[in-house]
């Protein structure tokens, strides 16, 4: 791999996602401004990524200050999200706990009715609860 490309590659990305881009934004953006920089090496493709494309850090952080959740687009993204609350208690205590708390009350105020209605976000709200000792 290219040093002057991996250098390229590595600003773009953190310059973007420690901006508030998404994951897959930043990595998609990197590549372009690799390709685009050093045209006669060809190793931007090597930079494998995984991840959550949506994932935005800056939103994530925002989110955890204000107690304020952006409505989801998919069942999915509910089940996913209380899996990592029920994930996040295991560990949690005092402040920590009351926060998560705070950020399941929030999820579930934003619930669309006909999610609400889907086993698997049932499933998955029922162990968030049960982990953070609402139940």
């Amino acid at each position: 791999v290219n040093d002057a490309a991996a250098l390229t590659f590595a600003r773009t990305f953190y310059t973007m996602f420690l901006q508030g881009h998404c994951f897959g934004e930043a990595v998609k953006e990197a590549r372009a401004t690799t390709q685009k920089r050093h045209p006669t090496v060809n190793t931007w493709g090597a930079y494998q990524c995984y991840g959550d494309p949506g994932y935005c850090i800056i939103e994530q952080f925002n989110q955890q200050e204000s107690g304020e959740i952006q409505p989801f687009v998919s069942v999915a993204e509910y089940v996913v999200s209380l899996h990592n609350l029920s994930e996040d208690a295991k560990t949690a205590s005092g402040p920590e706990l009351k926060s998560l708390r705070n950020t399941l009350k929030a999820i579930t105020g934003n619930l669309p009715g006909e999610y609400k209605k889907k086993s698997a976000v049932r499933a998955a709200l029922k162990k968030a609860r049960k982990k953070l000792g609402l139940q």
